[in-house]
């Protein structure tokens, strides 16, 4: 899904390490929204009547809980350059300086931000 938002949002010559650098840091960010989100401690309503009924997310099982926790691991430690090496500078950079800005300056350069 982010190779396809990076292409309709003008990100089109990105180095590769670039490209799939910023997809993985995309991946992991979702994988941490996604066990924090589904872990039941958000309430969330359907519209804004005082009417509607609040819904919780249903809690996260512990096999869904270890796996995004195994693909959070393998994003971090992959060895293959490309891909290894791309997300540990992507996600250095959005650690320091915030991912609208990481992106925007991907978008300007064509690089991660130094």
């Amino acid at each position: 899904m982010m190779h396809a938002w990076l292409r309709l949002n003008g990100y089109n010559m990105l180095d590769r390490h670039v490209a799939e650098g910023i997809c993985c840091v995309m991946s992991y960010m979702w994988l941490d929204f996604e066990m924090i989100s589904g872990s039941g401690s958000n309430v969330a309503s359907s519209s804004s009547s005082s009417s509607s009924i609040p819904y919780r997310k249903s809690q996260r099982s512990l096999f869904e809980r270890k796996l995004a926790e195994y693909c959070k691991y393998y994003l971090k430690n992959r060895k293959l350059p490309i891909y290894g090496d791309g997300f540990r500078e992507g996600y250095a950079a959005v650690l320091k300086y915030g991912l609208k800005n990481v992106l925007n300056h991907i978008k300007l350069k064509g690089r991660f931000p130094c």
